[in-house]
């Protein structure tokens, strides 16, 4: 099963300011198991955070993680790889063993430039982060899979962040035989060049994502709904 949405036009005409675009830690697929925090319906990326973990938090983030029967869900923070927090949505079971994957949802930080001395500073971050999701990001997260391909680069808006934009893709993940979709979603704090970027994995074997407002009802969709700036 495949997603098919409509690819938003992104014209690279106006040339790109010398300002580099980074990401900090890694992302990666790999089990998540380490550092697994205490389950809430509210997620804070904040100062405390940053103390207990031995972290730097460079933007503070509020975000709502749905939670209801039938669905289990492992907070971990600081997992593996150098992402800050991480989500890993499963059907609910009585023992690790009855759980079927569903989707995962990791939360790195990077640096988009503000482009303050632009005549459109949105469409100047906007274009920087196609370039960086469309060269970097996506080789990346799908060198190690089969049949990876990249469906859609469009704007979004998600909660209070300032020029998002998302990457849909799929791969096959040929280790567990499932067929994936890949959606990284970088998005620009308002008032700062240190930001975050997203990336969630669905199992579209078990999630039926088929248009932008199936995407927008899974369970990441929803967490990214909710992303708060603070």
């Amino acid at each position: 099963m495949r997603i098919a949405l409509l690819l938003t036009a992104l014209t690279f005409a106006v040339p790109l300011h010398a300002q580099s675009v980074t990401l900090g830690g890694e992302v990666t697929f790999n089990p998540l198991t380490v550092g697994e925090i205490e389950t809430s319906n509210i997620y804070n990326l904040d100062q405390a955070f940053a103390e207990n973990h031995g972290v730097d938090v460079p933007a503070p983030l509020r975000v709502l993680v749905p939670q209801h029967d039938g669905l289990h869900v492992q907070a971990i923070a600081v997992p593996d790889g150098g992402a800050l927090m991480a989500f890993v949505f499963s059907q609910a079971g009585d023992t690790p063993q009855e759980r079927f994957f569903l989707e995962d949802l990791q939360v790195t930080d990077a640096v988009i430039p503000l482009f303050a001395d632009s005549e459109d500073p949105i469409h100047q971050r906007r274009l920087v982060a196609a370039r960086l999701l469309e060269e970097e990001v996506f080789p990346q997260l799908t060198e190690d899979y089969e049949r990876a391909e990249i469906l859609a680069i469009e704007t979004v808006e998600l909660g209070n962040a300032q020029a998002a934009l998302q990457l849909i893709g799929g791969y096959y993940d040929q280790n567990f035989e499932e067929n994936t979709m890949l959606r990284v979603v970088i998005l620009p704090h308002p008032n700062q060049e240190e930001s975050y970027m997203a990336v969630a994995s669905i199992n579209l074997d078990r999630v039926p994502v088929t248009n932008a407002e199936t995407l927008a009802a899974s369970v990441s969709g929803r967490v990214l709904s909710s992303w708060l700036y603070e």
